[in-house]
């Protein structure tokens, strides 16, 4: 069983959670812990969720799961001086972070199951291999491609 899900929009990273050490007037002190998120990334994990429980399994993938990620990112207006993939931020890992725990619960149990991944950023840009294999145009609009299966593949 072998799940896909395309989500179209502005993909967001899952922010860096922060410590912050404060002290109250009264002598209390303490630590705490702050998530960086915004609206942004709310409205694309609720995308990101919707599109996974449309694809929803009808029992969740139980053991190793592999996971493919493909994050299309809007390529800049020149293209003069562009580097051949993404390389500025938002970083690869961040993005992965926020679809595997939106994953979690509706395809698979827990992201710890995840034991193998594939992740890319592309620049939402038609490459000469993939005009060849005759994709649509819709293939390039930003987003996310997810593929994700049993580890490892073809055994169950």
């Amino acid at each position: 069983m072998i799940l896909r899900a395309r989500i179209y929009g502005i993909a967001r990273p899952q922010g860096s959670k922060r410590a912050f050490r404060w002290q109250a007037r009264d002598g209390r002190s303490g630590v705490s812990l702050v998530e960086s998120s915004g609206e942004n990334l709310k409205s694309w994990r609720s995308a990101v969720r919707d599109a996974a429980r449309d694809a929803r399994p009808p029992q969740l993938i139980e053991g190793p799961v592999q996971l493919t990620l493909v994050f299309y990112l809007k390529a800049p207006k020149s293209r003069k001086g562009m580097p051949l993939a993404p390389t500025k931020r938002p970083d690869l890992s961040k993005l992965a972070r926020a679809i595997e725990d939106e994953l979690t619960g509706v395809w698979f149990h827990d992201d710890s199951q995840i034991v193998q991944a594939l992740l890319e950023k592309r620049w939402d840009l038609p490459t000469p291999q993939d005009v060849d294999l005759n994709n649509t145009a819709t293939h390039y609009q930003p987003g996310v491609f997810i593929e994700c299966g049993p580890y490892p593949p073809g055994v169950l």
